[in-house]
């Protein structure tokens, strides 16, 4: 209980030191996607790139990823009711969830273009030719493309309910992901990723009870 109390204190001055500096750093979010779009640029200009082509994209696939769980969590803590320590945790996802998502796309942007569309090009291969897993990837992708672009207050604003619904397609995303990373290797990410799809499937069941529940009284 001390440790517990301990770091829900530490938690909660972290949470009001990003709270109060949150316009700074979303402009480091918006400065590292100028900076990473730059690195891409480059990348493509200069030879000396080429043998880092799939160690970055690999690296952006990652990144990407994990900017993807993080985006679901909040969602996730607020419908199984998961308190306490996980209170500041969720805030400050919430904060910045409108960067985090943004960068989810950039990077699985970049991935694409570093694993897949570089090398092709580069030996003048099929970009129409498709691995099952790189199907997925796409899938997902594209499915992506729209959240990307109302990912703003205008759309939040003027699309009202739409964007709600819209934004669900998260939930179908994150099985898509899952299966575009265990076709092409069953590894930790792919672990985490089937754990969070699961636990999302489970704070929707648990949240649709407890609305049942409110209108049969």
């Amino acid at each position: 209980m001390f440790i517990e109390k301990k770091l829900i204190e530490i938690l909660s001055l972290i949470q009001r030191y990003i709270v109060k500096y949150q316009k700074q750093i979303r402009w480091l979010f918006y400065l590292s996607f100028i900076f990473l779009v730059l690195v891409f640029a480059i990348s493509t200009k200069f030879r000396e790139f080429r043998p880092l082509w799939n160690d970055l994209g690999e690296k952006a696939a990652s990144i990407s990823l994990i900017s993807f769980w993080l985006t679901l969590i909040p969602g996730i803590l607020k419908r199984l009711q998961i308190s306490k320590i996980f209170v500041p945790i969720r805030t400050i996802l919430m904060i910045f969830r409108k960067e985090i998502g943004i960068s989810t796309y950039v990077l699985a942007l970049l991935h694409y273009g570093w694993s897949r569309i570089l090398p092709i090009l580069a030996i003048k291969g099929d970009l129409l030719s498709f691995n099952l897993f790189e199907v997925f990837g796409l899938i997902s992708f594209i499915l992506m493309t729209p959240l990307f672009l109302t990912s703003n207050n205008w759309s939040m604003h003027n699309l009202g309910k739409t964007w709600k619904k819209l934004h669900k397609l998260s939930y179908f995303i994150v099985w898509v992901l899952f299966l575009h990373v265990i076709i092409r290797e069953i590894d930790i990410k792919a672990v985490i990723t089937l754990f969070i799809a699961s636990l999302e499937i489970v704070s929707l069941i648990k949240e649709k009870q407890k609305t049942n529940q409110q209108q049969s009284q």
